[in-house]
């Protein structure tokens, strides 16, 4: 059906209008000289003009709602005109346009209602459009088309264009989950969208690509892990080079100067007061230890401050009280009467004071390296010197037959 333009169909209306003014206004005129009617005829023009003009108005939101695709509300929008317009040969071929764009309309709408399976709906808006304009093509067409079960299954339900519409948002993002190499959450919105059609195929190929992703993650995993391992054995067959047996003077040197510098700084710091009444060697040895940080004075750097003391008990811990009073005396004096009344030793290492069991032995091997001759060996036996005898071959030679 062809559609007049908007301002033609405008301007038809204000035609329309303008021819039923004169003849409602002779009969208004007539009125008058019968029984003063005039105030009813001018209300009755002007309703008419109103509703006429509503419906132009109400045509012209339907075909742009029409031309959007929105046909409930272009529907609604030709009803409204379809009712506006008074049953009068005037306006008898624009109401006729006005049933025609609602059968249409209905028509587009039926469409959309029996694609989400509302059938029902949708042969009712038919059998509005053939009530209006009977024989409407569109509508018997659409109406035999219904009908065939082949075209429009009976089993098409609105939940199940429901799942349809979720299962393909639901199939849209995890593709795009898969394309941004989240493979995990992308296999578990595969399966949500089986558990809304467990016959999805493109759900399963889906979850196919994301297991092929991540298989060939797994494969480079595996080669890493691999070349690791093989890595971890070679290098159990490596010869490792041996660590020296031989310490230089230097290193000698520089141990010794370490650990007399904590024996003269023990010498150094004096402590007013040492007075223990039946105190433990654990307690009496951390006083001496925390009381140094104090009395150090000449030592600058506050992480050097002190002496640093490590007390090893052994096997059999000591259980012996202290008791002392002393005064003005050097550190390593009374770290010596403490180990002694304890019935311990102390020695001092390069960073620390050992305080251990008087029976342990030291395992500590000391090194000296002298620069000697390279006859130093035949120097100290004289030139003139009888050599040794000579053991005899037979021990039984002697004393014998």
């Amino acid at each position: 059906m062809i559609r007049p333009s908007r301002s033609l169909f405008k301007y038809r209306w204000i035609a329309i209008a303008a021819a039923v003014a004169p003849v409602v206004s002779s009969s208004a005129i007539a009125g008058d000289g019968a029984g003063g009617l005039g105030g009813i005829a001018e209300r009755e023009i002007a309703r008419r003009m109103a509703r006429a003009a509503d419906a132009a108005m109400s045509i012209e939101r339907g075909d742009k709602a029409y031309a959007e695709g929105d046909y409930e509300a272009a529907l609604s929008e030709y009803t409204a005109a379809k009712n506006a317009l008074p049953n009068a040969p005037l306006v008898q071929a624009q109401a006729d346009m006005a049933k025609a764009k609602f059968a249409d309309c209905s028509v587009a709408l039926a469409r959309e209602r029996a694609k989400n399976g509302r059938y029902k709906e949708a042969h009712q808006l038919l059998d509005a459009a053939l009530e209006d304009v009977p024989g409407h093509k569109g509508a018997l067409k659409f109406q035999k088309e219904l009908d065939d079960p082949d075209r429009w299954p009976r089993g098409l339900t609105p939940e199940h264009v429901a799942n349809v519409q979720e299962v393909q948002r639901l199939l849209e993002l995890a593709n795009s989950q898969v394309d941004l190499g989240l493979y995990d959450a992308a296999a578990e919105t595969f399966r949500d969208a089986l558990r809304k059609d467990p016959y999805s195929v493109a759900a399963r190929r889906g979850m196919e690509v994301a297991e092929e992703k991540r298989r060939v993650y797994f494969e480079s995993a595996r080669d890493h892990t691999r070349a690791k391992m093989l890595n971890d054995v070679n290098k159990a067959w490596e010869d490792q080079v041996p660590v020296s047996a031989f310490v230089s003077v230097q290193e000698v040197s520089t141990t010794r100067s370490a650990s007399a510098e904590i024996s003269a700084k023990m010498d150094r710091i004096i402590f007013p007061l040492v007075q223990f009444t039946g105190a433990s060697v654990e307690e009496a040895i951390e006083f001496l230890r925390l009381k140094s940080r104090d009395l150090d004075l000449q030592e600058s750097d506050p992480a050097k401050k002190g002496v640093n003391i490590i007390f090893k008990a052994g096997d059999t811990p000591s259980t012996a009280q202290i008791s002392l009073d002393l005064k003005d005396v050097p550190m390593k004096e009374a770290l010596r009467y403490i180990t002694e009344l304890a019935g311990m030793k102390y020695k001092v290492e390069a960073y620390a004071v050992l305080v251990v069991p008087i029976s342990e032995t030291n395992t500590e091997m000391v090194q000296r390296i002298y620069r000697v001759p390279p006859d130093f060996l035949t120097q100290g036996v004289p030139a003139d010197a009888a050599p040794a005898a000579a053991a005899p071959a037979d021990p039984f030679a002697t004393g014998g037959a």
